[in-house]
């Protein structure tokens, strides 16, 4: 049995312009990263309801604290948390678990990124299936 999470429960809007930069990121505030300590494994879909532009990714971290955006936010179960390349609308899937080799630590949040040199627009929800730890 699992508990549903919603890491964006309601449509999150990115929209990068074009400034000729080789890479453009978004994250998700700190204040809204989610408190996973109780779960062993998520399971995630990411519903692009919205996109235009090109070479755009999800990706979770995670990190033991959200109080500061420094360098200890990192991919969780890297490179297993990339969603599949972003190229239109649809739904995405992906595990995390807390024995992968870069482990679920206490928060997670998403960060959008785009490679792309033109303005790119992405539209999406985050939600999921988290197991709780076994006791």
């Amino acid at each position: 049995m699992g508990d549903l999470i919603k890491i964006a429960e309601f449509a999150i809007k990115v929209t990068t312009a074009n400034t000729g930069a080789a890479t453009f990121t978004a994250v998700q505030p700190l204040d809204q990263a989610l408190d996973v300590s109780g779960y062993e494994e998520l399971d995630l879909q990411l519903n692009v309801v919205g996109f235009s532009g090109q070479n755009c990714n999800v990706y979770l971290i995670t990190s033991m604290q959200k109080d500061v955006e420094d360098e200890t936010w990192d991919e969780a179960n890297a490179p297993a948390t990339q969603f599949a390349p972003i190229s239109g609308t649809g739904v995405k899937n992906a595990v995390l678990a807390s024995s992968g080799n870069k482990p679920l630590l206490r928060y997670i949040r998403w960060k959008a990124v785009s490679t792309a040199q033109v303005s790119t627009t992405l539209t999406f929800t985050l939600t999921g299936i988290a197991r709780r730890r076994s006791a």
